[in-house]
């Protein structure tokens, strides 16, 4: 058994359309409501998981999370992606859709310390809710917002409704003078601050890499992703083996695969819930071999540099891995 507990992703709710609309250029907000029983309390940080035809699609729930019996969430429609945006911004107002309870690897973490909410482009689908709880408990906090142009930037509207001086929106327009220079502004940051820290997956490379030489304690900055993880380490060239301690069984994994995919190939079935490491569902052990992690903000840095688990739906590997499983 994995050693690091993991949520109960078994629960199926069926849901609504209340709404959906066009709130920036490429970004629909969705608006559900319960079919049958009620829709779960949920806090800050949390995501659902959507199951459509193309598999289960993972999105933060945002808005105030004091309001009861209704879940928002943003959706970007991505052009390169593997459907699941399309459909969601192509059904319509009354459609039911099958969804996860709330789950939350993202979660404000209770501290009376400043924070700093950072988000990138659609990232700030869950600092919106968070802006919300920091600003009932009468916290420290300020959001700065980076995006393109007003136009793709999804909440401005009830981004403004919080109190002056708290959310700041930086708006590039393509130009790289025009960008938020993180090394100013962890250089004028009050050590005490807890940030949290969410976009794509360069935008938060960025930030992160400027965060750990401005000589920030690591453990103040807190990260959600909405892309592939950027790794400074390469997986195996032509990919690797992974042998299944518990089943017997050897499989390979080429470059185009994950180890989920390849273990499901192999007839075993596997529980699997997001399929992109953030959930935890698909935590396994590592007896041997050094996985490269690809999974955003689930494991600690220790449990990281252990190298003991890993998840199989995101995690790479150096070399052939043998796993508990």
């Amino acid at each position: 058994m994995p050693t690091r507990s993991v949520p109960n992703t078994s629960k199926v709710l069926s849901v609504k359309v209340v709404t959906t609309s066009l709130i920036a250029n490429g970004v629909r907000e969705i608006v559900l409501a319960p079919v049958n029983e009620e829709l779960p309390d949920w806090t800050a940080g949390a995501h659902i998981n959507v199951h459509l035809p193309s598999g289960n699609r993972q999105y933060s729930l945002t808005g105030d999370p004091a309001v009861k019996n209704e879940y928002r969430v943003g959706v970007k429609l991505e052009a390169g992606g593997r459907g699941g945006s399309r459909a969601m911004h192509q059904i319509g107002n009354g459609s039911v859709l099958e969804i996860s309870a709330p789950l939350n690897n993202f979660s404000l973490v209770p501290s009376s310390d400043p924070h700093l909410l950072l988000a990138g482009g659609i990232g700030v689908t869950p600092l919106l809710s968070m802006a919300y709880e920091l600003a009932r408990a009468g916290t420290d906090w300020r959001m700065i917002v980076c995006s393109h142009s007003p136009e793709v930037t999804p909440f401005v509207d009830e981004l403004s409704c919080f109190a002056p001086g708290r959310v700041h929106i930086v708006y590039s327009y393509g130009e790289a003078a025009r960008r938020l220079e993180f090394d100013d502004l962890f250089a004028s940051l009050d050590a005490r601050t807890k940030v949290y820290l969410c976009g794509s997956g360069p935008f938060n490379q960025s930030a992160s890499q400027a965060f750990r030489a401005s000589g920030h304690r690591p453990g103040n900055l807190i990260f959600e992703s909405f892309s592939k993880s950027q790794q400074s380490v390469a997986p195996a060239e032509n990919g690797f083996y992974v042998e299944l301690a518990l089943s017997g069984r050897t499989v390979w994994v080429p470059n185009d695969k994950s180890i989920l995919d390849m273990v499901e190939a192999s007839g075993l079935t596997v529980e699997s819930a997001c399929r992109e490491g953030y959930c935890g569902t698909c935590v396994v052990d590592v007896v041997t071999g050094k996985p490269i992690h690809r999974d955003d903000n689930l494991f600690t840095d220790e449990e990281k540099e252990s190298g003991k688990v890993m998840t199989l739906c995101r995690c790479r590997s150096e070399g052939d891995l043998k796993i508990m499983l």
